[in-house]
C-alpha cells in the first residue's frame, strides 16, 4: 500500500516514489516495507521516536545508504541514475562538512558536480541568510546555525525538483527560520516537492500537507494532520503521534510520577 500525499493533482507523476523499502542493520532496527509518495509543490513530513527508521529512510532515498529490498524513484527516474541524483536537494542533520574549505570554495566545488546551478540565485540565498560576508572564512569556523545555511545554499542553488531536509530547523535562530520556511514555501511554488524529517510536530501539524507516522520501524499512519486527528478523534497531531507510536500510556506513567512527586500545591 502507497501512503500517499495531496499535492498539484492526482493525476501529476510524483515527485518522489518510495515503493516496499526494507533497509536491514546486523544490530535490528532499519525500516521495514514503507511506501511513500511526495507529489510536485507538497510538503511530506516524516515524524516518530528515535530509533523508529526516519533516518535510515532518509539516508536510502538520498543514496547514502543501499536498500535490501524496494524502490526509490525521483521525478520518475530509480535514485541511483545521475538524472535523479541532480534533481535532489539534500540537507542532512549531522553529517560532516569539509572544514579545510570556505565557504567559496565548497560552493564553488558544488557548482561544478552540477550543471543546473544557478551563481544569481545562489548569490541571492546567501545574501537573505546572512552568508555573504562570510563566504571568505572556513566552514570549520562556522557555527551550527551557518553550517545549517550554507547547506541550504548547496541544496537549492541548483533548483532541485525534490527537497530532502532532515531536522532543517534545529540549531537555527527564529529568524533563519522563518527565512528558511519562505524557501520551502518558493520551492513548493515553482513545483517541487519537500520531504522533511522532522521532531517538530507543531511544524508538521501547521505547514505539512501530509504526515507519514513512523513506529517500530514501519509507516503506522499517513495522511494530511487535520484528517489523522479526525480520524483518531484526537486535539492535536501530538495526541495522534503519542497514540500511534504507543508512547501515550509512557508519557501518561511520567506524567503521573511527577505530579506526584511534585504536587501542584507544593509549586505554588
Amino acid at each position: 500500500m502507497t501512503h500517499a500525499t495531496e499535492g498539484a493533482g492526482a493525476s501529476v507523476a510524483p515527485v518522489l516514489s518510495v515503493s516496499a523499502l526494507t533497509k536491514r542493520y546486523r544490530g535490528g532496527q532499519g525500516i521495514t516495507d514503507a511506501s511513500i509518495e511526495v507529489a510536485p509543490s507538497a510538503l511530506v513530513g516524516v515524524i516518530g521516536p528515535n530509533g523508529s527508521g526516519k533516518t535510515t529512510l532518509v539516508h536510502s532515498i538520498v543514496g547514502l545508504l543501499e536498500p535490501d529490498a524496494g524502490e526509490v524513484l525521483i521525478d520518475r527516474s530509480p535514485a541511483a541514475d545521475l538524472d535523479a541524483k541532480r534533481k535532489l536537494g539534500f540537507v542532512p542533520d549531522e553529517l560532516p562538512l569539509p572544514s579545510s574549505l570556505s565557504g567559496n570554495e565548497f560552493i564553488d566545488y558544488l557548482a561544478r558536480l552540477q550543471p543546473g546551478f544557478d551563481s544569481e540565485w545562489k548569490d541571492y540565498l546567501c545574501e537573505i541568510l546572512g552568508l555573504t560576508d562570510h563566504l571568505a572564512r572556513f566552514i570549520g569556523d562556522y557555527s551550527h546555525g551557518m553550517k545549517k545555511k550554507i547547506q541550504f545554499v548547496a541544496a537549492l542553488a541548483h533548483t532541485p525538483r525534490l527537497l530532502v531536509l532532515d531536522e532543517p530547523f534545529r540549531g537555527l535562530d527564529p529568524e533563519a527560520a522563518i527565512c528558511i520556511r519562505a524557501l520551502i514555501d518558493a520551492h513548493r511554488a515553482r513545483g517541487g516537492g519537500v520531504l522533511v524529517a522532522t521532531h517538530d510536530l507543531l511544524f508538521a501539524e501547521q505547514f505539512c500537507t501530509s504526515v507519514v507516522i513512523l513506529a517500530d520501524q514501519r509507516v503506522a499512519a499517513s495522511g494530511h494532520p487535520a484528517a489523522l486527528r479526525e480520524e483518531s478523534g484526537a486535539a492535536s497531531l501530538e495526541e495522534v503521534f503519542l497514540h500511534v507510536s504507543g508512547l501515550a500510556s509512557q508519557v501518561l506513567t511520567v506524567e503521573s510520577g511527577i505530579a506526584a512527586r511534585f504536587p501542584v500545591h507544593a509549586r505554588l
